[in-house]
């Protein structure tokens, strides 16, 4: 369930007002409301960027609205913390836990040859929010899910060149 209505109304925005300032149709607007129809990639990221929220708060997958809120929860006293706070912000509590139980219980079935949830961590905290958000993702995908979406990236790559 995405919060698109809950955040149009708490700055107090009809939903023409905010159509209309993001340059979308009337009916778009009211049909993401309604979970009529998915809201793409780069609309997601255009209303968290407008209403200040990480996109996964904007989609309904975090209960944070952004990493600062997710920081709230820690004692930061390094990079792990920063990042942990990074993955609750773009995916919630439940996933995190998920990927430090894939981490911990299933090392040799990881991604890039066993990596650790430590080294995991650390490539989200020197990755910038894109590329984060991305590592992420992939890492929540099971590892056949994961083979398909490398081979798909093998073959658009290789089509490129040619």
């Amino acid at each position: 369930m995405n919060r698109l209505k809950e955040l149009r109304k708490e700055k107090k925005l009809t939903q023409q007002e905010l159509a209309d300032e993001l340059g979308i149709h009337f009916r778009t607007l009211q049909n993401w409301e309604n979970e009529k129809a998915d809201i793409k990639s780069d609309k997601a990221q255009q209303l968290a960027d407008y209403f200040g929220v990480s996109v996964g708060y904007l989609l309904g997958y975090s209960e944070y609205k952004d990493k600062l809120d997710a920081l709230y929860l820690k004692d930061i006293d390094n990079y792990l913390d920063f990042s942990e706070a990074e993955i609750l912000a773009s995916v919630g509590k439940n996933n995190l836990v998920k990927l430090k139980n894939k981490f911990f219980s299933d090392a040799e079935g990881t991604p890039f040859g066993g990596l650790s949830y430590a080294t995991f961590l650390e490539a989200i905290s020197l990755l910038d929010a894109k590329n984060s958000e991305l590592l992420i993702y992939f890492n929540l995908l099971d590892s056949k899910e994961q083979k398909t979406v490398l081979d798909l990236l093998l073959s658009l790559s290789i089509s490129k060149d040619n």
